[in-house]
């Protein structure tokens, strides 16, 4: 027979192994920082590429245990060595006593020189003590020059922000997701942005719960809102600042 009608050997090779290193960590991105490191196993290749992913993501929820968890952020900053962290989501349920082992995270964020940042914190609310004050952002984050992205969850007194005069000297994009009533905190937030350009306010609250938000940024440009109630939806907003 002719050689037009031989079969054709399909190709069995490992492309995707073969790839570059900055294109493996691209793909990596993709995926929660749990699941890039379960890529380690897969060859010797693999093996350390999660280590040079730029961004870290990180959830715990409800019914986790926090223990295990916060071993494993340990582990990942650990061998992460010192490779920047563009990107760094953290999501996580805690008891009050938690507080002490997130700070050194944040650190070490600070450190790598990054960019985004993105914090969710959820407190346990049995575990609260009568002299609960929430937890504070570290000042390390607010004065931090590399930060031109925050996204923040403002729970009922969770999180706390005393701002200095000169804080978020680089930041930009701003998106805060309000959980009744979490207010107090926006405001300190607004006061120090110099540079903020773009803002995102949302969330839920009841009924009776009152809001004040004050908004003084000389170089917005652009405000979008979308707050819900338990009775009553407002209809969300796009605003462009005018020159």
């Amino acid at each position: 027979m002719g050689s037009n009608s031989r079969c054709c050997k399909p190709c069995i090779g490992d492309r995707i192994s073969g790839l570059p290193d900055a294109i493996l960590s691209h793909i990596l991105s993709f995926l929660t920082t749990e699941d890039a490191v379960k890529t380690s196993v897969l060859s010797h290749r693999w093996f350390d590429v999660w280590t040079s992913v730029p961004k870290i993501n990180l959830t715990l929820g409800s019914q986790a245990a926090f223990e295990p968890f916060a071993q494993f952020v340990d582990c990942v900053l650990f061998f992460r060595g010192s490779s920047n962290i563009h990107t760094f989501q953290l999501r996580c349920s805690v008891i009050e006593e938690d507080f002490c082992r997130i700070d050194p995270w944040i650190y070490t964020a600070v450190r790598r020189n990054v960019v985004e940042f993105e914090f969710n914190l959820d407190v346990d609310v049995d575990s609260k003590s009568h002299r609960y004050e929430g937890y504070e952002l570290p000042r390390r984050l607010l004065m931090c020059n590399t930060l031109e992205v925050l996204k923040l969850t403002l729970n009922h007194k969770d999180i706390i922000i005393n701002p200095p005069s000169d804080c978020f000297p680089s930041l930009k994009f701003l998106h805060v997701t309000l959980q009744y009533p979490g207010g107090r905190s926006l405001e300190k937030l607004l006061t120090c942005c110099p540079v903020l350009e773009d803002l995102i306010i949302e969330g839920h609250l009841k009924d009776d719960s009152v809001v004040n938000i004050n908004v003084s940024a000389r170089k917005l440009k652009r405000l979008r809102m979308r707050l819900s109630m338990d009775l009553v939806r407002w209809d969300e907003g796009d605003y462009k600042m005018l020159e």
